[in-house]
């Protein structure tokens, strides 16, 4: 995936954009030579939908809940065989006692005031991800920021392009 395909993938989010005089910064999108050669040998890493669902919620999360001017670091990489995507912002945090219950349908934390959301949003990744035989974890302290990164296992299918994927 080039980073014009994932800025493509992006930008068909149903979620509204900012406003016109809001800066916000995006940064550190990386993609390392392992995962380019694993993405270009393999037909199936994420099924597209799966993909942008995942990215654009964590994504209209962390600028949602991030104040004006904050970076918000997107990082996608690949180790062991796995695709791991990281989010993580410098936003409102979660409480710790929020913290246990984020993946619950229709909770919210306390802290969100009048941020509009359902509450269904992470429930909804986890899922897919879980279907992928992937995992979500999330590190967080409130006032400081939030960090949620997804590990799924990559389905690499090199053999039926002409050669072994080795994750090198």
């Amino acid at each position: 995936m080039h980073a014009a395909e994932l800025e493509a993938l992006l930008s068909e989010s149903e979620d509204p954009l900012p406003p016109a005089d809001q800066t916000i910064t995006v940064a550190n999108i990386s993609f390392g030579p392992p995962l380019q050669k694993l993405i270009e040998q393999s037909s199936d890493i994420l099924i597209l939908a799966d993909a942008r669902q995942i990215i654009s919620n964590l994504l209209s999360n962390a600028i949602k809940y991030s104040p004006e001017h904050e970076s918000i670091q997107i990082r996608l990489g690949y180790r062991e065989k796995t695709v791991i995507l990281k989010v993580h912002d410098q936003g409102i945090g979660i409480p710790e006692a929020d913290l246990k219950h984020l993946f619950e349908p229709f909770h919210r934390a306390a802290n969100v005031g009048t941020i509009p959301g359902t509450g269904l949003g992470l429930i909804i990744i986890k899922d897919s991800i879980e279907l992928h035989n992937g995992t979500i974890s999330v590190e967080s302290q409130a006032g400081v920021g939030t960090t949620f990164t997804v590990s799924i296992p990559a389905k690499a299918q090199g053999a039926s392009r002409g050669g072994e994927n080795t994750g090198d």
